[in-house]
């Protein structure tokens, strides 16, 4: 275990329009071979919160969660709708916007709360559709730039430009426009003259208190939005060692080398940080699976992770958001009772009005806190 403070003055810059700056950030050395611990060991608690089941729920799957005025939403990604539940997760509406229509999504590449509404980013034709908490149609907002991953904050519109050039120009991965679609600046230029692309999910941008993440698919570091100087100030960095194949210079100048050993899986070549105030979720793929490491960012301490069913390796049981110092991880609907089963006595409780797991057709959420770090192997 070992955190090494460091500051990082330099100022990259690629054009006059380009800027971000980089200050005091804290480096976590990770040993991506270190010994594994079963989840379950170190849960302090476990809740678990069942949908209702009605005609209308329909939840094979969720990739996207919130709290939304003290309601829980969710959805799945592609081909799927927004489900609204009351806290106790009695369904209070389907949103059922998925249609051709203009105020409807073709398909939903992922949702963010904006204000008192909740945006649609809709790929397949290029907008955002917001609506309000009725499943009304508020507005839409067409999008020229083809981009996967993107976020509004505070009348801002933040793209993700890591696997193509902002209208053929800026080598950034974060391009920055007004309310009216105007080009403000860009941030965090490419080491590379060209794109290469390696996100981990639809998008990059995550809300993180009263500010936003975004992790640079290229990069290591985990950057955090400053409104202030208006740039992506770094906030960590994760340093897996040899594992991490971006730190090698001739992966970054050779795309077909780099592309090559993405599809080897000996190295890593794309993580995911889960951010909280006092831990860090960590996942990364390797060996064609999926491997997971706890970090208390207090004092730097780590801790590998392994699952029963091997749910930690797929993803059948993936984390969400950080609520306090509780991890909200999806689980499927046929992991639950086998999860649920290997968890020491008195560590569980049920988080929903609905306590019947064995007629659940559902993926449901779990609410999970941990033993403090001292604990930890």
């Amino acid at each position: 275990m070992l955190i090494l403070s460091v500051s990082c003055n330099t100022r990259r810059t690629a054009s006059p329009s380009v800027w971000s700056v980089q200050e005091s950030q804290t480096v976590y050395k990770i040993d991506g071979h270190s010994e594994v611990q079963p989840i379950n060991e170190i849960i302090g608690n476990a809740e678990l919160f069942l949908f209702q089941d009605t005609e209308d729920t329909d939840l094979p799957h969720i990739l996207f969660f919130d709290v939304w005025n003290g309601n829980i939403v969710v959805s799945p990604f592609g081909f799927g709708n927004i489900h609204l539940f009351d806290p106790q997760g009695n369904l209070i509406r389907n949103f059922k916007r998925m249609g051709e229509s203009d105020e409807n999504y073709y398909a939903l590449w992922y949702f963010w709360l904006d204000r008192q509404n909740i945006a649609v980013y809709d790929a397949t034709n290029r907008r955002i559709n917001y609506y309000n908490s009725y499943a009304e149609f508020v507005k839409t907002l067409p999008i020229g730039y083809p981009t996967t991953g993107m976020y509004s904050f505070n009348d801002q519109l933040f793209f993700d430009t890591s696997d193509r050039l902002y209208n053929g120009e800026d080598s950034v991965s974060v391009v920055v426009l007004n309310s009216d679609l105007e080009y403000q600046f860009g941030l965090l230029p490419y080491k590379i003259p060209e794109p290469f692309r390696t996100s981990w999910q639809p998008n990059n941008f995550v809300p993180y208190g009263e500010t936003i993440l975004y992790q640079d698919p290229l990069n290591k570091t985990m950057f955090k939005w400053n409104e202030v100087s208006h740039s992506f100030d770094a906030l960590f960095t994760i340093d897996l060692g040899e594992d991490w194949v971006w730190d090698k210079e001739e992966y970054y100048s050779n795309k077909a080398l780099a592309k090559q050993l993405e599809s080897s899986g000996e190295k890593i070549v794309k993580m995911k940080n889960t951010v909280g105030e006092n831990y860090i979720f960590l996942r990364f793929e390797q060996y064609g699976g999926f491997h997971s490491i706890l970090i208390d960012r207090r004092n730097g301490k780590y801790q590998k992770l392994s699952s029963n069913q091997g749910i930690l390796e797929n993803r059948s049981f993936v984390p969400l958001k950080w609520i306090g110092d509780s991890l909200v991880f999806t689980i499927e609907s046929d992991k639950i009772k086998g999860f649920v089963d290997a968890l020491p006595e008195g560590k569980f409780s049920f988080k929903s009005k609905n306590t019947v797991i064995s007629t659940n057709k559902n993926a449901a959420l779990l609410w999970l806190t941990f033993k403090n770090s001292a604990e930890w192997k």
